[in-house]
């Protein structure tokens, strides 16, 4: 009798865990409706390639594997001084005798090399950081201009987007956990193109060996990693 008295307990315990593990799935589910359309379409459109650029900013940003509302900040940090140094080298590559400025000459020099893609942004970017209007581009007006990038209402806008998604953190606990994260991609039907060769190992191998690779656009590589809504 006692034997089978513990062999029903064992099966209530087990058939207990099974409706937690569903009912995790449905709150997982539950909350994905929440989070904004934008994302919401972004997941439903590759949740495979969602989930592995969500564990990639968990390993560079997260804390022991998790993503919270301070990683999405670091996250941020890192876009601001990305775009900074991006500006910068775009203008100090025309800085030729090395002085730290960039004068009405080297700016004429500059658009005579530059591929015709880039001239307009150079040219375009060297006459906002002119501030004085005197034809030259200052050390000085040269760090303000590249500090003004960081600025740029898209990076702010990429930030509130990641961190939206923090609503899946279903336990309430500040931490966005890798099983959180899964229970609300489940269900989502999986893209059409297959995963890179490798298995899962090769797929995370991939997804770590590329830099900014949430999407696609203006800001760069930057952008790229921060966009939860740009394909990848």
């Amino acid at each position: 009798m006692m034997k089978v008295l513990v062999g029903l307990g064992g099966l209530c315990m087990f058939l207990m865990a099974g409706a937690g593990a569903v009912a995790a799935t449905k709150d997982g589910a539950v909350l994905r409706q929440t989070l904004p359309q934008a994302v919401q379409t972004r997941m439903a459109a590759d949740p495979v390639g969602f989930g592995r650029k969500l564990a990639q900013l968990a390993a560079r940003y997260g804390e022991g594997g998790d993503l919270t509302a301070a990683s999405f900040e670091r996250m941020a940090a890192a876009e601001r001084a990305r775009a900074v140094a991006a500006e910068a080298a775009r203008l100090m590559a025309a800085d030729l005798d090395a002085d730290g400025a960039v004068s009405r000459a080297e700016h004429d020099a500059a658009l005579q090399f530059l591929p015709e893609a880039r001239q307009k942004r150079f040219a375009d970017g060297w006459t906002q950081a002119d501030a004085d209007k005197d034809g030259s581009v200052s050390a000085a007006e040269l760090a303000g201009h590249a500090r003004e990038a960081a600025r740029q209402p898209a990076i702010a806008a990429r930030a509130e987007g990641w961190k939206a998604l923090m609503a899946l953190d279903a336990n309430a606990d500040g931490r966005l956990s890798p099983s959180e994260a899964e229970a609300a991609l489940t269900g989502l039907p999986p893209k059409a193109n297959p995963a890179p060769a490798g298995g899962k190992a090769g797929a995370q191998a991939a997804c770590e060996a590329t830099d900014g690779a949430i999407g696609a656009g203006g800001g760069g590589a930057a952008a790229a990693e921060a966009d939860p809504v740009a394909g990848g």
